[in-house]
């Protein structure tokens, strides 16, 4: 986009700079209620978004580290549990 359509990118990155990026739904909502043209970008992203989704996301990998993940985190939760209820001198 910086190369074809500086403006529409200088006013995206002044956009991100300001919006918190953590929640795509939430900064989506509010890049489309900025002004039409912001409307335009958030429209295309979401577009994005979806093709990028279906197309050429790796589920497979989503799904490793989901499971490794939750694997690390409940055994963290049991050695805390057992460190906690363990009264051993």
């Amino acid at each position: 986009m910086q190369s074809y359509n500086t403006e529409a990118y200088k006013e995206l990155m002044e956009f991100v700079n300001r919006t918190s990026l953590n929640d795509g739904d939430k900064f989506c909502a509010s890049l489309m209620r900025e002004s039409s043209r912001h409307k335009g970008l958030a429209m295309r992203i979401m577009e994005v978004r979806s093709a990028y989704a279906q197309r050429d996301f790796e589920w497979e990998n989503l799904r490793k580290l989901v499971l490794e993940n939750a694997n690390k985190s409940n055994k963290k939760l049991m050695r805390d549990y057992i460190t906690e209820t363990s009264h051993v001198e």
